[in-house]
């Protein structure tokens, strides 16, 4: 019995660690600049511009410019996608909308962006050219170097909401 009460509070103070330290080092700086991963997630996690920086580095170049950001897949990892029900292969019954500060949303789909199958780099962006985006596009952007035309390369990016298709 005291070794099932140990383990279990044990348990709590780590999940309740994690959760402190993903909320505690990725506070909004002020509204309409920080990221707000949610739905059907593990975990809501908040990132501002730099949280994001503070996440491991890859950059993407588009139309003669070099964007620096995280992976949008590495950031999706951290809140944890959890579909909806039994499924195998569940990232292919899953979905990720991007939503920009102007309303303005594009949809992917986990399996597109999951490295073991579709693989497809999506950047979230906070710098171009060395440089923080500028206020038309930043402080927060999304950036998809395989797309044709840059029709989801959603600017400033206040919110990417998981969900598990019915």
């Amino acid at each position: 019995m005291l070794a099932k009460l140990t383990r279990f509070l044990l348990l709590l103070v780590v999940f309740v660690a994690t959760t402190w330290v993903i909320h505690t080092h990725a506070q909004p700086v002020s509204p309409g600049t920080a990221l707000r991963v949610d739905g059907d997630v593990k975990r809501v996690v908040i990132l501002d511009r730099t949280a994001l920086q503070g996440l491991p580095q890859q950059s993407a170049s588009l139309g003669g410019k070099t964007y620096i950001g995280v992976s949008l897949w590495d950031v999706l990892a951290q809140a944890g996608p959890t579909p909806i029900g039994v499924r195998h292969n569940p990232t292919l019954s899953m979905y990720v909308l991007a939503q920009g500060g102007d309303g303005y949303q594009a949809l992917f789909s986990l399996g597109e962006l999951d490295p073991a199958i579709g693989a497809r780099t999506v950047l979230i962006a906070h710098s171009v050219d060395g440089a923080p985006l500028e206020t038309a596009t930043g402080p927060i952007r999304l950036v998809i170097p395989a797309d044709l035309k840059p029709a989801r390369a959603v600017f400033r990016l206040i919110s990417l909401q998981v969900k598990t298709a019915p």
